[in-house]
């Protein structure tokens, strides 16, 4: 008997539901310890999304991700969350991503990346 939730009986939606609860329960803290354990649950569920194709799950935890990112004061976030913003805009195309609130939560999270690096060339595109 396989004692992996992912393997033989494959519960992934199982998976995902108690990644994110884990996930939104750590970026309820204000901890940088539980900001970490949120960022390696979604980047967890990253991956498992794009092993099963699951587009608009990997958009949702990469757009999860980049919020854990803001939070974060490492000299290194600003680069996380322009990746994590790309990943979840590599799926807008996508029609099972075509979701009106993924897509407005990700101008949003672009915007603020942009007032967070500062830049006034950076942010007025946008």
């Amino acid at each position: 008997m396989s004692t992996d939730c992912t393997g033989r009986y494959q519960h992934f939606s199982w998976v995902y539901v108690f990644r994110f609860l884990r996930a939104s329960h750590a970026l309820n803290s204000s901890s940088s310890l539980d900001n970490h354990a949120a960022v390696q649950n979604l980047q967890a569920i990253v991956t498992l999304a794009s092993m099963q194709g699951d587009h608009a799950i990997h958009m949702t935890a990469s757009l999860m991700e980049a919020m854990a990112y803001l939070k974060s004061s490492s000299p290194d976030a600003t680069q996380h969350i322009q990746q994590a913003i790309a990943a979840a805009w590599s799926h807008q195309t996508e029609p099972s991503c075509q979701i009106s609130q993924l897509v407005g939560l990700t101008h949003i999270l672009d915007v603020s990346s942009a007032i967070r690096q500062g830049t006034p060339d950076v942010m007025l595109p946008k």
